[in-house]
């Protein structure tokens, strides 16, 4: 009797283990090879189109595009993940830049139509749902650049800022914000010195990237240092790529 009681009680251990491993560990086993599956078929269909997809993110970013009136329609564009900085060619420097700026997503749009030499360094996160502060080059020599400046300001009401009698603005750089943040974003600035460090670095920044522009995240009255920060990063990087270009010219 004890031992039919022993291989019933074992019977019933062993069929509660497999149902457990039915009920746990066989679901996570198919939905790990769908993933796997699923993941196969993104890098295939994007090897196809000449970049590969992340997560879905290209097309809420293309629809988000469309919306805005940035490009016609989605069939209009294609999006490279930045950490395929080969896409943008000698522009590399400016993804490492926005790359150390902490809640920024960035991403390099490509018109098909308009050929290779026109793209867009789009800086797309809920930071530009509320900006700061913009500062971008004047008369941008890529229509698309400027299409999508002027989206941006129409977008979140910027205006113009107009700087102190007696400061020297930075010819062919506007500042532009909110109308109830002038008063603020002036402060910042002058306290931070981000004229003196635009003054310096303008002529290198428009010679290693006509079509780039930053948009300064916003900042607390105890933080106007990283608007300074921001500026010293991108004078060093910008000032390796010219030393690079004088020795491969050498």
């Amino acid at each position: 009797m004890d031992e039919l009681e022993i291989y019933r009680d074992t019977l019933l251990y062993l069929f509660l283990l497999i149902v457990v491993t039915l009920v746990t560990v066989v679901p996570a086993l198919i939905a790990l090879r769908r993933m796997r599956a699923r993941a196969r078929r993104m890098r295939t269909a994007g090897s196809r189109q000449g970049f590969e997809p992340w997560a879905g993110q290209q097309v809420l970013l293309l629809k988000e595009l469309v919306r805005l009136g940035i490009i016609e329609s989605i069939e209009a564009g294609m999006v490279f993940h930045p950490q395929y900085r080969e896409e943008g060619g000698r522009r590399w420097w400016l993804f490492d830049l926005l790359s150390g700026q902490a809640r920024w997503r960035r991403y390099l749009l490509r018109d098909r139509a308009a050929g290779p030499m026109r793209t867009v360094v789009l800086i797309y996160s809920d930071i530009l749902d509320a900006p700061y502060l913009m500062a971008e080059p004047e008369n941008p020599r890529f229509a698309a650049f400027g299409h999508l400046a002027d989206r941006v300001e129409t977008l979140h009401d910027l205006v113009p800022m107009e700087l102190p009698p007696g400061v020297r603005p930075v010819p062919g750089l506007r500042l532009r914000t909110h109308p109830d943040e002038k008063d603020e974003a002036l402060r910042v600035v002058m306290e931070s010195g981000v004229l003196e460090s635009l003054r310096r670095e303008h002529d290198l920044a428009l010679r290693a990237s006509a079509r780039a522009f930053a948009v300064i995240r916003p900042l607390s009255p105890t933080e106007p240092r990283e608007i300074a920060t921001l500026l010293g990063s991108a004078e060093v990087l910008i000032s390796e790529l010219e030393t690079a270009a004088r020795r491969r010219e050498s």
